[in-house]
């Protein structure tokens, strides 16, 4: 499964696409990454990766000030 990436703080520039497997080391090497779950909260509640936080998919756009102001990049997916 691909991950699309936003790097923050232009949120509709710098997408990229990244591998769970490049989360994985992200995570691993200790740098701030932020995981947003975009799917419906029923489907968030029924499981997902952990620490993510959950952004429905329709919300992003309005909800993209409290994503700018993390440090690191943005994981959607």
């Amino acid at each position: 499964a691909l991950l699309l990436a936003l790097l923050l703080p232009a949120l509709a520039v710098g997408a990229d696409t990244i591998t769970r497997e490049q989360l994985k080391a992200l995570r691993a090497a200790g740098s701030p990454v932020t995981v947003v779950d975009v799917r419906s909260p029923a489907e968030f509640a029924a499981g997902h990766i952990p620490g993510a936080i959950n952004i429905p998919h329709d919300q992003v756009a309005a909800r993209a000030g409290e994503l700018a102001a993390v440090a690191g990049p943005v994981v959607l997916y």
